[in-house]
């Protein structure tokens, strides 16, 4: 099944620092509602913006995973690709959000995990629940790498050098080479996470101690096995990509010389290429024809053309400072996070299906009927809510709400089409109906 929705975009605003214990404050928010003062310091409102999810500098991380987390999971484990990611000025929270609070030594403070590790969590505890009741397996992997001045790395295997990023119909966007490695438990992909982040180019700036020099990529990759009635087994894949972009800077704030400036100016144009990427996905929603997305101008870019546009539910965290030193780039942020909310993705569940030879023509055949059925009630003026049971006879009512979806009717050949073009040993089990296809061309 396809669903066409928007980009989903959280905005979390942090406390007021020790640095910033002088300064006042400029941002407000109220419900799902963020409100811009001057830049003077002043509370009369400039600029307001509204957004799904607002949390306050007072929210919790737990709060943080329950409006974004859970969801985008839950997604996953029902075969949709999901995305999740930070972007904001240095300093903001992006690391505290999506990794948590770290000791001098690097480990974790558990009350203070971020989004990655409460997500991980979630998701092995409800791998858990669904083999107690339901006869599925999983397999579940995982991968980390960072893209540092325009290179990407395995930050789990370091040695295997700059990675390059490829584009494949049938994967999709991915990177040559990259490790992935199996993971049972939650606690393996700790370890797993801690070891990648320990390797993390991080430096010190006027702005943050421990700014991180690079984007990191966290990515699960999730394989069920279910066997449905008849002796078909369903098998739906899907990946979670969690990304800690790093913080755009302004040299007067943070300061930097040398290599941190360096970093700096990569980092802004990578970000810069991002913006441009989000303004030509805005115009085609909007229904300009004809406009080019430059994917490619950058490594960051390349890697979410999936996730932006494209097959994958996604998630923004935009997270400011409220200190009015950092006046224009809170506005910057506001701004960007504005413009993806407008962005139209096209998710569909990764679903592949297995068995015999008669199994799976006999799901083909029942599919076909179900497709005759829905085709003699359009044909008699039916409305696509007449067919909604004849689209998944299955379903089970679990799977989270979804967007707008393509026609019913396109949702059976889909189907039709999954198992029409199967084959076992050799030999195709079946096809479209020849008259559907002519109606579909017309």
């Amino acid at each position: 099944m396809e669903s066409v929705d928007n980009v989903k975009v959280c905005v979390r605003l942090r406390p007021i620092s020790r640095k910033e214990a002088d300064q006042r404050q400029c941002v407000f928010a109220q419900e799902n509602s963020v409100f811009l003062g001057s830049e003077d310091g002043s509370k009369q409102i400039r600029h307001s913006f509204t957004f799904d999810s607002v949390a306050n500098s007072d929210s919790s991380q737990e709060e943080i995973f329950e409006m974004v987390g859970k969801p985008v999971a839950d997604y996953c484990l029902e075969g949709y690709n999901g995305t999740v990611f930070a972007y904001g000025q240095t300093g903001s929270g992006k690391t505290f959000t999506m990794q948590g609070l770290l000791t001098d030594s690097g480990e974790l403070i558990y009350e203070h995990r971020g989004l990655i590790p409460r997500v991980l969590e979630y998701v092995f505890s409800q791998i858990r629940d669904r083999q107690k009741t339901r006869s599925c397996e999983f397999v579940v992997k995982c991968s980390y790498l960072e893209i540092y001045q325009e290179s990407v790395t395995d930050l789990l295997n370091p040695s295997s050098g700059s990675l390059t990023i490829r584009d494949d119909v049938k994967r999709g966007v991915y990177v040559e080479g990259l490790t992935e490695y199996d993971v049972s438990d939650q606690h393996t992909a700790y370890n797993y996470m801690q070891l990648g982040a320990s390797r993390r180019h991080v430096g010190e700036t006027a702005m943050n101690e421990r700014s991180s020099r690079s984007h990191s990529v966290f990515t699960l990759y999730i394989q069920s096995k279910e066997v449905k009635e008849g002796g078909v087994t369903a098998v739906k894949y899907s990946r979670l990509h969690l990304i800690d972009l790093a913080g755009s800077e302004r040299q007067k704030n943070t300061e930097a010389t040398g290599k941190r400036l360096k970093e700096a100016a990569n980092i802004n144009k990578s970000l810069l290429t991002l913006g441009n990427v989000i303004r030509a996905l805005v115009e085609i929603a909007n229904g300009t024809e004809h406009v080019h997305v430059q994917y490619r101008d950058s490594r960051l870019t390349f890697l979410l053309k999936d996730s932006l546009g494209g097959n994958s539910k996604t998630t923004i965290i935009a997270t400011v400072s409220p200190a009015d030193k950092n006046y224009g780039e809170t506005l910057s942020t506001l701004k960007f996070a504005n413009r993806a909310k407008m962005i139209k993705n096209n998710a569909i569940i990764n679903e592949d299906s297995m068995g015999s030879v008669g199994s799976l023509q006999n799901e083909n055949r029942k599919l076909k009927e179900q497709l005759q059925k829905a085709m003699d009630q359009l044909q008699r003026g039916g409305s696509s809510h007449d067919l909604q049971g004849l689209t998944d006879p299955n379903a089970d009512g679990n799977r989270p709400a979804s967007g707008p979806s393509e026609p019913l009717s396109w949702q059976l050949l889909r189907r039709v089409c999954l198992l029409g073009s199967l084959r076992f040993n050799g030999k195709r089990l079946g096809c479209v109906p020849s008259q559907f296809v002519k109606t579909r061309r017309k």
